[in-house]
């Protein structure tokens, strides 16, 4: 019945072979019972045996029926029994085997059928446990158990993987070289939240809390681990302990930081950003931070720094400033860049009188530092919120506006020192640059007179003589020192200095006048100049001269490369190019004064 049709085999074929040897008149009636007995008890197994196994039918009183059949059974092969034998036998033994044998059988398949439900239940322990054993020691994450003060009393084999220590090593270290104290602090502080919500009548006994904290590395690195923990229970459902699952998000982390960073902090300089800025704004914007100060800064003469010397010099400028505002404030204002050169600072429980005592620690920290030999200038503004009725929009319009007022004085003056600066560079980048300069400041003075312009207009032509090459500082040494002459991309390399030159003298107010006299100076009568192909008078007046003025100088002037012309020579050049590179009129003007000097001297 509960063995299968094998080990009855095997059973059968030794019963019927020890009941041949014994032999006697009883031999065919046993040899039958064996045979019928063990042919029904297969064809049981086979059609019955897993249904009872699983209890989907009641077997009480089929196991009754099948051993009263079985008996019956019995007592029919007592017909191989000689005549007299058989009825003697039968008056002996009908009733224990019709009654008695039955009831043993069914206690005897109760004790088997228990036994293999025992070992059923057995092995799907075993299996159970083994599955959960390979998943504890086969996953990347840590499975552990510890008592309510956080030692730990089972540890998974993964925690090698993880943190490069043993189970053993990892479980005798002591909590404070597995986390950062404020880590651990916030492990405990979780832990005795968790417990105290254990005397309120709605707490869910089965909850659980995920954690994320820093975590220690064998080889001393910071990992972030997330931890889902739950408490167990004993029989009494009283807390005995914390369970949990560790797992490593460090890379989710450091991406989580990277959005983070993006979205809240200026690339350039590691300041926070406008909106991060923004949104502390109104966060911060309450009673409790009273008195509040916004501080707004704007750096002068940043456009001026990058059409001058490049972006590289001022992305330096603007670090520099972002380190002196930072050296200068508390760990808990807020710093922002919006972009640009401008600033902003968020000082909770701040004065006017201590905004004033930061800006000016600031304004100490600037004169010690400079970008590439230049000063750095910066206008602050403020405004102090002192009441909680106070719109905080107005503030923020007070000190903008303030900062604004500051900068009218402080900006032009910067701006003046930047470009006096520049020229100074270009000097030094090129000394020829300088005597060139001079000498055609100097030549279109003279033709400005000879032209009966005003003073103001002969100051003005004068002085965009001086500086008409500024823009050079923008052009690489290599290309301005050249001793060759230029080829293509070298040559349109240096075509940008007129327009590098008028967006550096634009950007200060005393010389926007003569911005675009610079920018035009290389213009041809004939349209074929740069930077914008003007024809004729749409080119300046001022313009023109100076164009002459400097053809001239480059042509008898020190040179690079190429022959070094005559005055005659020089002069003929440019009647040759009167009506094709130059304003006819003023030619005539000019060699006309040139020669007449040279007669003079003769």
């Amino acid at each position: 019945m509960f063995f299968g049709a094998l080990p009855t085999l095997i059973a059968g074929i030794i019963m019927i072979a020890y009941r041949v040897i014994i032999g006697g008149p009883g031999m065919y009636m046993g040899v039958a019972v064996i045979l019928t007995t063990s042919v029904m008890g297969v064809l049981w197994h086979k059609f019955r045996f897993q249904k009872i196994l699983h209890r989907k039918y009641p077997y009480i009183i089929e196991f009754l029926i099948f051993g009263l059949i079985v008996h019956i059974d019995m007592l029919l092969c007592m017909l191989f029994l000689p005549e007299g034998l058989f009825q003697i036998t039968l008056h002996d033994i009908f009733l224990p085997v019709i009654i008695l044998y039955p009831i043993g059988t069914y206690l005897l398949c109760i004790i088997f059928l228990s036994q293999f439900e025992r070992n059923r239940l057995l092995k799907k322990l075993m299996d159970s446990e083994e599955k959960y054993r390979k998943i504890a020691e086969n996953t990347s994450d840590v499975i552990w158990t510890a008592d309510l003060d956080l030692n730990l009393t089972y540890l998974s084999p993964s925690v090698e993987r993880l943190f490069g220590r043993n189970s053993a090593d990892y479980i005798n270290i002591s909590l404070e070289d597995k986390y950062p104290i404020d880590d651990l602090n916030k492990l405990r502080s979780i832990l005795r939240e968790e417990l105290e919500k254990e005397t309120e009548e709605t707490c869910d006994k089965y909850r659980s809390r995920i954690i994320e904290v820093k975590h220690y590395h064998a080889s001393g690195s910071l990992l972030w681990i997330s931890m889902h923990v739950s408490f167990m229970r004993d029989e009494q459902e009283q807390i005995c302990g914390v369970t949990g699952i560790m797992r490593d998000i460090t890379e989710r982390k450091q991406k989580e930081e990277e959005i983070f960073r993006l979205a809240y902090y200026d690339h350039l300089t590691g300041l926070y950003n406008r909106r991060f800025y923004e949104e502390e704004l109104q966060r911060m914007d309450v009673k409790r931070n009273l008195p509040f100060t916004v501080v707004m800064g704007d750096v002068n003469g940043l456009k001026l720094i990058n059409d001058s010397f490049g972006h590289h010099v001022g992305d330096e400028l603007l670090k520099k400033v972002a380190e002196m505002i930072k050296k200068s404030c508390r760990a808990d204002d807020i710093i922002a860049r919006f972009g640009g050169d401008e600033f902003g600072i968020l000082l909770p429980h701040t004065s006017a009188p201590e905004a004033d005592g930061i800006i000016e620690r600031i304004q100490v920290l600037s004169l010690n530092e400079k970008i590439n030999g230049l000063d750095i200038s910066i206008s602050f503004g403020h405004e102090t919120k002192e009441k909680n009725t106070e719109n905080i929009n107005d503030i923020i319009k007070k000190a903008e506006d303030n900062m604004y007022r500051n900068k009218l004085f402080e900006s032009t003056s910067m701006r003046s020192k930047t470009i006096d600066f520049i020229m100074n560079a270009l000097y030094e980048k090129n000394n020829r640059e300088m005597l060139h300069s001079k000498r055609v400041s100097k030549l279109c003075k003279e033709i400005a007179l000879l032209l009966k312009l005003g003073k103001e207009a002969v100051e003005q032509v004068a002085l965009a003589g001086l500086v008409h090459d500024i823009g050079k500082i923008g052009i690489d040494e290599k290309i301005l020192n050249s001793p060759d002459k230029l080829n293509d991309d070298e040559w349109n390399e240096m075509k940008k200095h007129s327009e590098i030159g008028y967006r550096i003298l634009s950007s200060a107010n005393e010389f926007s006048d003569i911005a675009r006299f610079v920018l035009e100076h290389q213009e041809k009568w004939d349209g074929s100049g740069y930077p914008k192909g003007l024809v004729g008078k749409e080119i300046s007046f001022e313009a023109r001269i100076i164009s002459i003025a400097d053809a001239y100088d480059a042509m008898t002037g020190e040179r690079t490369y190429g022959k070094v012309f005559t005055r005659q020579e020089a002069l003929e050049e440019i009647e040759r190019c009167a009506c094709i590179h130059f304003d006819p009129d003023i030619v005539d003007i000019f060699v006309t004064k040139m020669r007449n000097e040279a007669n003079d001297v003769c």
